[in-house]
């Protein structure tokens, strides 16, 4: 048979089920015009109400957006902060000094924006945040064309107050004791407190370091070594914007990575340098002379530390004993940050 002479015998029996329900006592309307009845004199059946619409259902967070964070364990000891006199890039506020640090808890990867936003309710990128660089205001949805939001992407266009905010919000949500003290805008760190934290900036640079000498936190000095353990600017950038200074390795990644793609240092910590630069809880200042211990820089000030170099940057900007100070308002789309807790 053709394809239509079954499509007669499918209407057909559609048809007949049809008047052989209604033939079985199914009960009918009459209160319509006669021309409009058929031939059992029902009124057609009433066209039903659509159904109200569906509210969106909310994605469930993704495994990055879970606040049960993964910690590790970073063991106290001693190291020499800053950098030689002889290594390029090096500017003159980073005067080496021993610095002895107490053991704490760092998460091993920067905060993602799956985790920010199932503790704030809102991610900082997808809303159309604004920021400046180069002198030009942008969004931090995306940077001239490629796209920045992603659950698993770190978290940025943060400012340092988002960041003492996460971390308080994560502590209660967790029962933790909150760290930080806001009054009228000024906050101050709870003595004591095993609640989610800033690092200081040495808690920072010795455990990015983790145990290495070399400017990039390295095991070797090779800029291949480089691409391997961060998302810096490289080979993969130059191709897009040429005129960057970037290594001359490739890490194939153009913008931010996922957290964790790249390899772990020694003690098991991801993207400490490159992909996004990281907050610390220091006001930008000079370092204290002499040998120090668990220093804190200053509690206030106009601008505050930054620390590690992002997806954009290169050879200077990238080195483990860089630093960077930004008013406490910035955002930027290769800003964002880690926490700390105290305690082994």
């Amino acid at each position: 048979m053709t394809r239509f002479g079954w499509s007669w015998v499918v209407v057909l029996g559609i048809a007949f089920a049809a008047a052989n329900q209604r033939a079985q006592g199914e009960e009918c309307s009459r209160s319509c015009a006669a021309d409009q009845r058929d031939d059992r004199g029902c009124c057609p059946a009433p066209t039903p109400a659509p159904k109200p619409a569906s509210k969106p259902t909310a994605k469930p967070a993704s495994a990055t957006g879970s606040t049960a964070a993964s910690m590790a364990t970073i063991p106290a000891g001693t190291f020499l902060m800053g950098s030689p006199g002889s290594e390029p890039g090096r500017k003159g506020d980073e005067v080496q000094h021993p610095v002895t640090v107490s053991s704490f808890r760092l998460m091993k990867t920067e905060v993602t924006q799956a985790m920010f936003e199932s503790v704030m309710g809102f991610n900082p990128a997808a809303v159309g945040s604004q920021f400046w660089y180069g002198g030009e205001q942008g969004a931090c949805r995306e940077f001239d064309g490629v796209p920045l939001v992603d659950p698993s992407f770190p978290v940025m266009c943060v400012t340092w107050m988002d960041g003492v905010e996460f971390a308080n919000a994560l502590s209660r949500k967790e029962g933790l004791p909150p760290a930080y003290v806001i009054n009228n805008g000024v906050v101050a760190r709870v003595a004591g407190s095993t609640g989610y934290r800033f690092l200081t900036e040495a808690e920072w640079e010795y455990a990015a370091r983790a145990g290495t000498t070399t400017p990039h936190a390295t095991v070797s000095s090779s800029e291949h070594a480089v691409c391997g353990a961060a998302n810096v600017s490289d080979a993969t950038v130059k191709a897009k914007w040429a005129r960057w200074t970037t290594f001359g390795c490739s890490d194939g990644v153009l913008g931010l990575a996922r957290v964790g793609s790249f390899a772990a240092n020694a003690w098991g910590l991801h993207d400490m340098i490159g992909n996004v630069w990281e907050w610390v809880e220091d006001g930008y200042g000079v370092y204290p002379p002499g040998s120090v211990t668990d220093p804190a820089g200053p509690s206030a000030g106009s601008s505050r530390v930054d620390r590690g170099g992002g997806w954009d940057s290169g050879p200077a900007g990238a080195r483990v004993a860089g630093r960077d100070g930004l008013a406490p308002g910035s955002r930027n789309s290769n800003l964002g940050f880690r926490l700390a807790r105290s305690g082994p």
